[in-house]
């Protein structure tokens, strides 16, 4: 069960992202659907730190009978900043804990020794820190600022469980869709693997659906309240 949402919760993408000064702190949350019925719920928050750096936080947990044993919960942490307009990430964690295998990870980035460490399983790893590398929460801003700014699809570098993957997105449509918190949007369907994400442009590219196909299930999130 858990696993559906675990995909969620890195698939979510966070608005605005078109520069520095265009940021500014937010909360949004979300409903979590498997297969047309409500088993959690995803928080997301942005906000800017004394020293200029931003941290990003989501948070996801089961609810109602997927929770009756054991609630799953889930938080991701990335602390960025923005270097000649690009995300550069500096740390990020991620922390699970429920009714499978606990886990935590973390990675740092040495910009200055250029090195990536990496922690997982509790074992220690290190690789050379590529320039414009991203974690899987930064990736997201990366990924919106792109598409902000005109592009159809792109491939970035990230850095995930101890090695560097691609991570590959591409524009697929424009639609029309009806968000109850929001009312009828104008947005952008982006596809990342087997995720499918709706950007609305009037709301600063934050998501406001977002749906994963595993297997014969399919999970759905939608935005339900924003707070600024």
């Amino acid at each position: 069960m858990f696993r559906v949402m675990g995909f969620l919760l890195v698939s979510l993408i966070i608005g605005p992202a078109l520069a520095d000064q265009a940021l500014s702190d937010y909360s949004a949350r979300y409903v979590v659907q498997l297969n047309g019925l409500k088993v959690g719920e995803l928080q997301r928050s942005l906000q800017r730190q004394d020293n200029g750096d931003w941290l990003m936080q989501t948070s996801a947990r089961t609810t109602g009978m997927a929770a009756w044993f054991k609630p799953d919960t889930a938080t991701e942490l990335s602390t960025w900043r923005m270097v000649d307009a690009w995300p550069q990430p500096l740390a990020y964690s991620y922390q699970y804990s429920g009714r499978s295998k606990d886990i935590l990870e973390r990675l740092e980035f040495d910009w200055h020794n250029e090195v990536l460490r990496s922690l997982r399983d509790g074992e220690m790893s290190s690789l050379e820190l590529e320039p414009r590398l991203l974690d899987k929460q930064v990736f997201e801003i990366a990924m919106q600022q792109a598409i902000a700014q005109g592009t159809q699809g792109d491939s970035f570098r990230i850095a995930h469980r101890g090695r560097i993957v691609d991570y590959d997105f591409s524009v697929i449509a424009r639609e029309e869709l009806y968000i109850r918190s929001l009312g009828q949007l104008d947005t952008l369907k982006v596809q990342r693997g087997n995720t499918v994400i709706w950007l609305a442009p009037a709301h600063d590219y934050l998501p406001v659906k977002i749906e994963q196909q595993d297997g014969h299930s399919t999970a759905t999130s939608y935005l339900i309240n924003l707070s600024r």
